[in-house]
């Protein structure tokens, strides 16, 4: 494969070479989002984004079209690398600060399946992934996502669109592009401002958040 630099906020970051696993800024944000549909068509970054959906007894992954008109910091990944590990990340969300599990949640109910699940024990790690690179175009990264610890692929709902829950599927390899490609991109719109506001400064989620009077003065 040929080496793709890519590129976020106008600066380079490093190159992503297709075949082999991504590299990963701990210090960034970043949306994933389903790359294409059933029938192969590519999915805009809005249409299907990742996010954790909570749950009694865990936070389930699901995709959803609400990022550009609902923004949460359930959309917003963090990616940590496993120590001794290269190539393998520890996934956690923004919103809930918990950690994607490497193993399935089976249900023996109307959905049955091996289901991606973030881990409600907030001190937990969660479970290793690998970012396989299969694609990189400007800003955006095609990975197929592989949890270490069972080797299965982050997959969609055998690409049929009926339901949005994240799956792990026991006959994915990596290479459909339909149901085993997400797209990966750095979150730069957390640092674009709003018409006719200014952003001061952004938290993120379990951090002391402060109220300090007169810190700046409005136009009127």
């Amino acid at each position: 494969g040929m080496a793709v630099v890519l590129l976020a906020g106008g600066q380079a970051q490093a190159a992503n070479t297709v075949g082999e696993n991504m590299e990963l800024d701990s210090s960034k944000l970043y949306m994933i989002w389903d790359a294409y549909d059933a029938e192969g068509n590519e999915l805009d970054q809005y249409e299907k984004v990742m996010f954790d959906n909570g749950g009694g007894s865990a936070g389930w992954l699901k995709y959803d079209a609400n990022y550009k008109s609902e923004y949460s910091r359930k959309y917003n990944w963090r990616f940590t690398p496993v120590e001794g590990q290269d190539g393998q990340y520890y996934m956690r969300n923004q919103k809930t600060f918990q950690a994607v599990k490497g193993t399935a949640m089976t249900t023996e109910d109307d959905h049955p399946g091996d289901y991606v699940v973030t881990d409600k024990t907030v001190a937990n790690q969660g479970g290793g992934y690998i970012l396989e690179v299969k694609k990189a175009e400007g800003d955006k990264c095609y990975v197929a996502i592989k949890s270490a610890e069972t080797g299965k692929y982050m997959t969609t709902e055998e690409g049929t669109g009926d339901r949005t829950y994240v799956k792990f599927s026991d006959s994915a390899d990596g290479n459909n592009p339909n149901s085993d490609w997400w797209c990966i991109a750095e979150d730069t719109n957390l640092m674009e401002g709003q018409d006719g506001k200014q952003m001061l400064w952004m938290t993120l989620a379990r951090e002391a958040h402060y109220r300090i009077p007169a810190i700046t003065t409005a136009n009127n």
